[in-house]
Order: structure tokens, then sequence, then C-alpha cells
């Protein structure tokens, strides 16, 4: 079927190199940079060696030879141990720190922003608590059920009633 209309396949167009999707003009014969030979540069000192020469000794010797000095170690001693004169110059340096810090005026404290004052909930009052009797107590007071109990039980088996 040639009239048959088919969509894009978006990932397959990707993943060929040799697709539209990369580089659609050149694809079609259109190349973008074709009139960019008018720009190139045509010098007598690029093109030959003696002109390069030329160029190599008119420029200043910091650009030829350049001087890189490399950064000294704060502290070259073994396994941790500074040197008297470097001892001595952080002493001096936090000494100074200090009484740099002494001079200051102290700087005076800035009021909150937001303070609230948090006003305090009424406290509860205590619980009330039952006294729990103690054991002694318990069975004097049952005592007399007891017994009675016991006479009732008694004159029911005996027949007394």
């Amino acid at each position: 079927m040639e009239g048959k209309l088919e969509r894009r396949k978006i990932v397959k167009d990707y993943s060929d190199y040799d697709s539209q999707t990369y580089a659609p003009m050149s694809r079609e014969g259109v190349f973008l940079d074709r009139g960019s030979e008018q720009y190139n540069v045509k010098s007598y000192h690029l093109s030959t060696y003696q002109g390069l020469l030329e160029l190599e000794a008119s420029l200043p010797d910091f650009v030829t030879q350049p001087r890189i000095q490399a950064p000294k170690p704060k502290s070259s001693g073994k396994g941790g141990f500074v040197k008297r004169k470097q001892r001595r110059q952080r002493e001096l340096e936090e000494v100074a720190n200090a009484i740099e810090l002494a001079k200051r005026p102290p700087e005076p404290e800035k009021p909150l922003k937001f303070l609230v004052k948090v006003e305090k909930p009424i406290p509860r009052p205590p619980t009330p608590s039952v006294q729990v009797p103690s054991q002694v107590r318990n069975a004097s007071l049952l005592c007399p059920f007891t017994i009675s109990s016991a006479f009732s039980v008694m004159s029911f088996h005996c027949g007394l009633d």
C-alpha cells in the first residue's frame, strides 16, 4: 500500500546516526559552511617557518619563558612536628587576634525580635486519693460476719431452726 501513512519512529531515528535527525541540512545537500573559506586568515607569519621565528622573536621573555615558583609548604616538619619559628609565629598571631578582640567594644545584645510572653496555665489540683485499709483492720471488721455466718450454717445443718 503506497498511500498509507506511517507514524514516525523517534527512538529509531535517534538510535541511527545515519538518519536525517543528525545533520539534516547536509543530508539534503546543503552545507552551511560553504562560504567560510573567505574568513580564513592568510598571513606570512603563520604560513612560513621564517614568519613564525619573527613572531616568536617579537614576543616578550615572560611569554616564552614563564617563571613559575612552586608554593612553599606551610609545615615542612615530619610527623606533625612544627618548627620553633613557625610555632612562635602562630602564637604571636593568636595574641594579636586576642588583643584586637579586646580593643573592640563589646557588641550590645540585640533584643529578641519575636518576644512573646507565654502565660502558664493554672496548675491542676492534686488528685484525691483513697487510703488503703490495712489487712489487720479488714480482718477485725469481717470477724463478726464470719462468726454469724458460721452459726447460721451450723444451725441449718443441725436443724436448730
